[in-house]
């Protein structure tokens, strides 16, 4: 759900940023690279240390830790297809913002996002692990594998196959994941094909 919503949200916020007004797209770039300066974990732990666990605030920490980086992304490529001369041809025929935005903007950020949603979704799991471990992620009681590696660490000189049964699937999903998203990357130059 984290990786969906950061994905639908820096959609819609980087095709809007690029589309803006060149003052207002260059004030928002600039606190755009204001919360990139921030490591994406650091500010889901502090996210998720000021309002408590929980499942609410795990997934909005997750979200906010992984929507700048995807904004940027997304900005970027809608910058691309801005000026490519269909959209030019389009802007000079009269279209509006919003028609070129999800007429020929959306379509290819959501190119962009088909390809990167698995790398996201790789890294809200090892997110969402690591805030469990820490005791800011879900709620106390319920188990995830954050919570699973978190019981297992009083046992790993007794019984290191505890630790092992969380941890390594852990490793093999988000390898698998991320595997994923570079097969399912386009063979070609540009913004997509660096993803």
């Amino acid at each position: 759900a984290a990786a969906l919503l950061a994905c639908g949200l820096g959609c819609l916020a980087g095709g809007s940023l690029a589309l803006a007004p060149r003052t207002l797209r260059e004030t928002l770039a600039r606190g755009l690279d204001f919360f990139l300066a921030f490591p994406s974990l650091i500010l889901a732990f502090a996210l998720a240390a000021v309002l408590g666990p929980g499942w609410g605030t795990l997934l909005l920490a997750l979200a906010s830790g992984a929507l700048p980086p995807f904004v940027r992304l997304a900005y970027a490529r809608a910058r691309e297809v801005t000026h490519e001369e269909y959209v030019l041809a389009a802007r000079s025929l009269g279209a509006s913002t919003g028609h070129v935005l999800f007429r020929h903007v959306g379509p290819e950020i959501l190119e962009l996002c088909r390809v990167k949603l698995p790398n996201l979704f790789a890294h809200a799991l090892l997110a969402e692990a690591t805030l469990s471990f820490l005791g800011v992620g879900v709620p106390l009681g319920e188990d995830s594998w954050g919570t699973l590696l978190l019981q297992g660490k009083d046992f790993l000189v007794e019984a290191p196959h505890v630790a092992l049964a969380s941890g390594l699937p852990l490793v093999l999903t988000v390898a698998a994941l991320q595997r994923l998203s570079q097969d399912r990357s386009p063979r070609r130059s540009g913004i997509l094909g660096q993803v």
